[in-house]
């Protein structure tokens, strides 16, 4: 009886409000419908018209159709790691379409996946070296922060090829910005001083052989070696000031 009474209530209530009902209904279903529209609207405008301006983030569908400089449309990139996966894509595409500062600003925004962020710099510098742009490679280079091994092979590798051409000087400044491989640092400069040694310029040879700091051992042997050159000519002064390096 309480439940016929109360569907009785509400029956009734409904045929002497019936303007009203159907207005409210009316009302839910506009709101309802320009709730989904309107969100639609939003995030069209948005996407059209790209209300965010980061540098380091372009939107995946504006990448994928090839248009790169649009601005980043945030609900297209989940995490700072997909964008970051997303910055790579760019920058590489920047790279083999033959703008290679694009590239590098592009990758700079990288901030979570360091290891994909320097190996590109060392392939870009790489590529600069390879192609005869020597001090643009190890301007290039000097991005690299963590992955010293990487950074530090290839100025190895730079000076080593000046020096293979003939440039001396020019050899031995790029091997002094090897700051954490002491070994590789000094066995170039010994190879340097010694080759110096061998055409006969036995002086700078020593000058060469003092950047030696560690492998006094190393630095050593050259010392004597010039001295024993001296020597035999007959200069003595100059075999006691060899030794004293």
């Amino acid at each position: 009886m309480q439940v016929t009474s109360f569907f009785s209530d509400i029956e009734n209530f409904i045929k002497k409000n019936q303007a009203l009902c159907i207005g409210t209904l009316g009302v839910a279903a506009v709101i309802y419908a320009l709730g989904n529209l309107g969100g639609r609207v939003v995030s069209w405008i948005i996407e059209c018209v790209g209300t965010t301006q980061k540098t380091n983030g372009i939107g995946i569908r504006h990448f994928n159709q090839g248009s790169v400089n649009v601005p980043l449309v945030k609900s297209e990139v989940s995490s700072s790691n997909s964008e970051d996966s997303l910055l790579e894509k760019i920058a590489n595409a920047q790279y083999n379409r033959g703008y290679i500062d694009d590239a590098l600003k592009t990758n700079r925004g990288i901030t979570y996946n360091t290891t994909a962020k320097e190996t590109f710099i060392s392939k870009v510098a790489e590529g600069r070296f390879n192609n005869g742009f020597i001090n643009e490679a190890l301007k290039i280079n000097r991005e690299i922060t963590y992955n010293t091994t990487a950074k530090e092979t290839f100025i190895s590798k730079v000076a080593e090829r000046r020096f293979n051409h003939g440039y001396i000087d020019e050899a031995l400044k790029i091997n002094r910005e090897i700051t954490y491989n002491t070994t590789a640092k000094e066995t170039f400069i010994s190879k340097v001083a010694e080759s110096r040694f061998n055409h006969g310029y036995v002086d700078e040879a020593l000058k060469i052989n003092r950047e030696i700091t560690y492998n006094t051992s190393l630095q050593k042997a050259l010392r004597e070696k010039a001295s024993n050159y001296y020597y035999s000519r007959g200069y003595y002064d100059d075999a006691r000031k060899a030794l004293r390096n």
